[in-house]
Parts: structure tokens; C-alpha cells; sequence
């Protein structure tokens, strides 16, 4: 198996390949490739999406998110680092995308002694991206946001909590720490309910509230008192009649 060893990571080792193989543009364009069939299989209308999962697709250290046409970079681990030339190279081939960018401002390359980096790689871009998730509009920086800029992650699951929860016309959702506030605007896209939101960062007040106030909800900039004591949650809270509570732990 081909293997990346450095002192100075936890783990010490990285299973890259099972055989001997040069690690070159080719073999980034081959895993790559391989990661983008899969998500066209399960998700063929998305057009945004986590294009690289690390580990899950055989890239250990790299975390690629495409938002629309734009792509946003992770290394975190030395190895692919050192080769981000070639992944760019690589994405260019197989996206073609307006701009790639870096956000490397992750704790975890500290323990490998990287830097933290972040800035356009290729093309052009001033970061702010209209990105498509489950037919709904969300804005976001891509040069300032959570993360890379959004929970892409998480779209699947942002459609099947509105498919599941039965809600009718009239009721609320609480969604705590909502970042951009996906759960709920799903939630609203498919009832047509109303939308209460906690907690929406300061970071993402700017691009989140024109978006709650366009969906006809409300953002709540700051903490409730009741929110460290979720378990505290009955039927009703603060006098708002609460159907589903969404609360993402980061």
C-alpha cells in the first residue's frame, strides 16, 4: 500500500493507495472523478455539493466543496498540502469552475505545522456565491462563512426533516444555532409554516436575516436563556407553540 508517514500528524500514517501508484494529477483526477459519480447517482439534481470527503473517497487530508461554480478547497494534512498544484490542476480539469478557493484555517493543520491559508488559488471571485440547495436561495461568503461557507452536508438531511415532520400551516419550527437557518426554511418550503430563529451568528447576520425576512420569518440575533437548557423544552416555550426543535452541535 502506498502510505504518507510524518512525525508530526496523528496518525503518523495515511493509507493513500493499495497498490504502488504515482501520485500525480492522474490519480487525483481518477478519485475525484470517482466522488463526483457518486453523488450524480444520489443526488443527480444537486448543484452544489461536498465533491471530496477526505477519507470517504480515498483522499485522506483534502476536503473539496463545490458551491455552484466555484470550488472551495481543505487540506488538511501535510501530504496534500504539498499538492495542492496538482488538485487544482485536477479540479480545473474535471469542473472547469469560475474560481477555485482555499480555506485553510483549520485547527488540526497546527499539528502538522501548517499555517493557516486562505484566498483564491485560480480564476476569480469576490467570495459571494448564490448557491441552489433543494430548490432554495441561500447567499453566501465563501471567503468569510462557517467552514468553507455553508453545511453542504447537511442538504440531504435539510429535505428529509421536511419530508418526515407533518406540520400545518400556522406552526412554528425552533431552529437553534441555525447558522443560515436550513432546517426551518426547508421545513417552510414544504408547509408553508411559520419560522422562528435562534441564534443566528454574528458572522452570518449580514447574509442570514435578508434571507429569513425574503421567507417571511423571524431572526433572533443573540441567545435565549432556555436554549442551554434544551431538555427544559416542553410543548410550549416562551409562549411559542414549538412542533420541531433542530439543534446542530459544533
Amino acid at each position: 500500500a502506498m502510505q504518507e508517514f510524518d512525525t508530526l500528524q496523528v496518525p503518523n500514517v495515511r493509507v493513500i493507495a493499495r497498490e504502488r501508484v504515482e501520485i500525480n494529477q492522474a490519480f487525483f483526477e481518477q478519485h475525484i472523478r470517482a466522488a463526483l459519480a457518486l453523488r450524480r447517482k444520489h443526488m443527480p439534481s444537486a448543484t452544489s455539493f461536498l465533491a471530496v470527503n477526505s477519507e470517504s473517497d480515498g483522499l485522506s487530508g483534502l476536503v473539496v466543496d463545490k458551491y455552484e461554480d466555484v470550488l472551495v478547497v481543505q487540506t488538511s494534512a501535510l501530504g496534500m498540502d504539498g499538492r495542492k498544484q496538482q488538485i487544482v490542476a485536477a479540479l480545473q480539469s474535471i469542473f472547469a469552475p469560475r474560481a477555485i478557493i482555499e480555506r485553510n484555517e483549520l485547527a488540526s493543520r497546527k499539528f502538522e505545522g501548517l499555517p493557516d491559508a486562505s484566498g483564491i488559488l485560480a480564476g476569480e471571485s469576490d467570495g459571494k456565491v448564490s448557491v441552489n440547495i433543494n430548490g432554495l436561495k441561500f447567499v453566501t461568503d465563501l471567503l468569510g462563512g462557517q467552514k468553507t461557507g455553508m453545511y453542504l452536508d447537511q442538504q440531504v438531511n435539510y429535505q428529509r426533516v421536511a419530508d418526515l415532520i407533518a406540520l400545518t400551516p400556522g406552526a412554528q419550527v425552533l431552529d437553534c444555532f441555525s447558522f443560515l437557518g436550513g432546517f426551518a426554511l426547508h421545513a417552510a418550503g414544504r408547509y408553508g409554516c411559520r419560522r422562528t430563529f435562534v441564534r443566528l451568528g454574528r458572522r452570518n447576520r449580514r447574509t442570514g436575516c435578508p434571507l429569513v425576512r425574503a421567507c417571511g420569518g423571524k431572526a433572533l440575533a443573540g441567545k435565549l436563556p432556555v436554549v442551554p437548557r434544551m431538555g427544559s423544552f416542553g410543548a410550549d416555550a416562551g409562549g411559542v407553540k414549538v412542533l420541531l426543535v433542530t439543534c446542530r452541535y459544533r
